[in-house]
């Protein structure tokens, strides 16, 4: 490569983040960025898009299939219109396809508050598994900071913070495992923690390769051991047992 690297997107107007990079399968990359795009005719009114950008195996860009921009070298459009739009993980999915957690915010003038989406899309941008698999929200309660980890039986992992709606406070770290068609393989969410506080993309999970994870996190406790900010980490069985 060139000494000080390769510039594979420049000269668009807008801000862009490469969020998630997955392999495609073939030796090139899946790059997902999250895009404040700067057209007028782009429902994206200075909110953030999710955007694909795919390389091959020598970083030359490959076209998007057939979506709006598929031959822009930044990226096309694959998700967005509706508010802040932030693909916060993504792991491999099947043959050249990426399975992301995306934390999106919505419109919270019109009360949409932040929850978590679950979509898997394919090298042109198409989104695979109908219906795509769905993170129960709690009533009163936003979802936040969603992390993934395939669970080495086929299926994968997803853990998230949920909040009270408009206060950092109270938070919990939640688990859930789905088998490889996007079914919960348990009957709801397992609370990992309930710590006073989470700070936000503080928040690992790695496979234990049985259908089970390791979890660690960054919370604050006060008590007669702790005072402060402390990692901390947990195991949860393929059960969804602690």
């Amino acid at each position: 490569l060139e000494p000080d690297g390769r510039a594979i997107c420049a000269g668009r107007v807008g801000g862009r983040d490469a969020q998630v990079v997955v392999p495609d399968g073939a030796g090139g990359w899946l790059i997902f960025t999250e895009d404040t795009y700067g057209e007028s005719n782009l429902p994206s009114y200075g909110e953030t898009d999710l955007f694909l950008i795919h390389l091959d195996r020598d970083l030359n860009h490959v076209p998007i299939g057939d979506r709006y921009r598929a031959e822009d070298p930044c990226g096309a459009l694959i998700l967005g219109g509706r508010g802040e739009t932030h693909p916060n993980d993504g792991i491999p999915w099947g043959d050249g396809a990426a399975l992301l957690a995306i934390a999106e915010s919505g419109n919270l003038y019109a009360g949409d508050h932040p929850h978590v989406l679950l979509r898997v899309f394919d090298a042109t941008g198409r989104s695979l598994l109908d219906p795509p698999p769905v993170v129960p929200g709690s009533p009163g309660r936003e979802a936040d900071d969603p992390r993934l980890a395939a669970d080495g039986t086929g299926g994968f992992l997803v853990s998230w913070v949920d909040r009270p709606y408009g206060s950092p406070a109270t938070p919990r770290l939640l688990l859930l495992r789905y088998d490889a068609s996007g079914r919960s393989l348990w009957p709801g969410p397992v609370v990992v923690s309930e710590g006073l506080d989470i700070p936000g993309f503080s928040v690992s999970l790695a496979s234990d390769g049985r259908g089970g994870a390791w979890l660690a996190w960054t919370e604050w406790r006060d008590d007669d051991l702790n005072h402060g900010y402390f990692p901390w980490v947990t195991h949860v069985g393929a059960d969804g047992s602690s």
